[in-house]
Order: structure tokens, then C-alpha cells, then sequence
């Protein structure tokens, strides 16, 4: 146990964090000195990743040791790691713990400190997961305010997280849209090895959001339903190109060749039958879900 949280203040140490000092602060002054952690731990995905696996095991011996008296030497300094884990798997869409009171403060204390220069995610209903109305952000301003943050990791993870839950929602619906995903996991991919620097990750993020708001309400533009642009979308990517003549609610055209002809209908049929329930009932969400 003890070195195990030797090495995790080690690792925050490297990293601007020092845990026993925020342990011994008192009030407010703990309150910001877990604000300053959560944002200097919480990006990118590999630092962020690196603390919670150290954290998990300091907990993970905590619990084990907890039956002994010798564990009340531990309780503060884990107590401190766990606070900080919990809030950044709440900024990035993961769950945490039974210390709900603690993290109401640190929440307020987060939130009005991201206000103050970016956004803040409103919490979903009936659950600890974060939702952001994407199409509703002015990242003009954001972008603005984000080059004098203070908490610019936080709000960085805060909107990956809320952009890689519309994908992932933009997916279920309508798997031809999986480019978005792997565009997604490039950018983040080429952040966490370095080859981006915050600001501009920052800088693509939005208009990957901004093609995706725009996808979502493609099925307008067409005059299709969100599920009718899904057999659409099927029938039409990859390829075949077709003329503004072709016509497919009259059987598909001559540019269908009997291989590929199978194949869209292979698609289709697996779509349906993932798709729809025996009632023929969609779980695809609605298209103002």
C-alpha cells in the first residue's frame, strides 16, 4: 500500500500535482488545489489513463487492507486520489463513486471556474452523464476565450467527451457514418502522440462538430426521414456513382451490378434485422433525440 501511493505522488508529482499538500490544505484552498489536479491529470488520453490506473490500484489495496486498523494511515491520501479520479471520469463521461457530497462542491467549484472563459455540460437526467447540445455552442467566442482558459484540458476532455457521445449515438443510428468516428479517433490519436498541440485540436475540434451538426440534418435537406436516409445511405456508399437521373424507388438502377446488387441487400437486410425489434419498432433514436 504504502508503495503504491509512493508511486502514485511520484507520477502527480511529475506532473504538478502534489498531493500531500492539497491533503493538508483546508477549505477552499482543497477545494482548488483538486480543481488545479483534475485539470493538469486530465489530459491527454494517455496521462489521464496512466493517473486512473493508480489510482485503481491504491484503492484496490485500500479496500483490502480496510479490514485492519492500519488503514486509517491511508484513508486521507486515498480519499484525496479518489476525489480527483471521480471528477475526471465525471468530465469525460465516465462514472465514479459514493462520495456525491464531495463532489457537488467540486463540481460547482469546476463549473464556475469553466464559465467564467468556455462552457459548462448540463448533467443528463437521472444519471452522472454529461450532454451538450453541440449545434448550440458558439465556437467563434469559445474558441476566443479558450486561448486565455485556466482550465483548458477540462474543457478540451469535456468536449471530446461530448462530441464522442454524439458519434457514437450519430453510429447506432447510421453505420455508413462510422467516417466521422475514425476522423474523431484520428485527431485525438495525433493529440496524444503529439504531432497536434492543445490549441489546435481545440481549433479542429469544432469543425468536426460542425460537419456532424450538419450531417444529422441531412435527412431534411433530402426530404427523408432519419430512417429512410439510413436505407438511402446504405444503398448509395460506398459507390455506386449515380446520375441526378437514376431513380431508386422504382428499382435500382443499371449502375447495380448483379455482385453489387447482392451486396446492398445483404446490408439492408442486416440493418432491419439489427435494427428493428419484432414488432418492427426502430431503435435507432429519434431525430430530435
Amino acid at each position: 500500500m504504502r508503495v503504491a501511493i509512493a508511486a502514485t505522488e511520484d507520477f502527480c508529482a511529475r506532473n504538478g500535482v502534489r498531493i500531500r499538500e492539497i491533503v493538508a490544505a483546508q477549505g477552499m484552498q482543497r477545494l482548488n488545489g483538486i480543481a488545479l489536479a483534475v485539470e493538469a491529470l486530465i489530459s491527454p488520453d494517455p496521462l489521464r489513463k496512466e493517473y486512473l490506473g493508480y489510482e485503481r490500484l491504491v484503492q484496490t489495496l485500500y479496500d483490502a487492507v480496510k479490514p485492519d486498523p492500519a488503514v486509517v494511515e491511508f484513508a486521507a491520501v486515498t480519499s484525496c486520489l479518489s476525489i480527483i479520479a471521480a471528477a475526471i471520469r465525471e468530465r469525460t463521461g465516465g462514472t465514479y463513486g459514493d462520495i456525491t457530497g464531495v463532489m457537488g462542491e467540486i463540481n460547482r467549484l469546476l463549473d464556475a471556474s469553466i464559465a467564467a472563459d468556455g462552457f459548462v455540460i448540463r448533467k443528463g437526467a437521472g444519471d452522472h452523464s454529461r450532454i451538450l447540445d453541440l449545434s448550440k455552442i458558439d465556437f467563434e467566442a469559445l474558441a476566443k476565450r479558450f486561448t486565455k482558459s485556466k482550465t483548458r484540458n477540462i474543457e478540451l476532455e469535456q468536449l471530446k467527451a461530448a462530441i464522442r457521445i454524439q458519434l457514437e449515438a450519430m453510429v447506432r443510428a447510421n453505420r455508413t457514418r462510422v467516417d466521422f468516428l475514425a476522423r474523431f479517433g484520428e485527431l485525438i490519436a495525433t493529440y496524444n502522440a503529439g504531432s497536434r498541440n492543445i490549441e489546435e485540436l481545440f481549433n479542429e475540434l469544432p469543425d468536426l462538430s460542425r460537419t456532424m451538426t450538419d450531417e444529422q440534418q441531412r435527412h431534411v435537406r433530402e426530404h427523408l426521414t432519419e430512417e429512410e436516409l439510413t436505407v438511402f445511405d446504405i444503398l448509395t456508399r460506398p459507390g455506386p456513382e449515380l446520375t441526378p437521373e437514376d431513380a431508386l424507388d422504382e428499382g435500382l438502377p443499371r449502375a447495380y451490378s448483379p455482385e453489387l446488387y447482392k451486396t446492398k441487400c445483404c446490408f439492408v437486410f442486416q440493418h432491419v434485422y439489427e435494427s428493428y425489434g419484432d414488432q418492427g419498432i426502430s431503435y435507432q433514436p429519434s431525430s430530435g433525440g
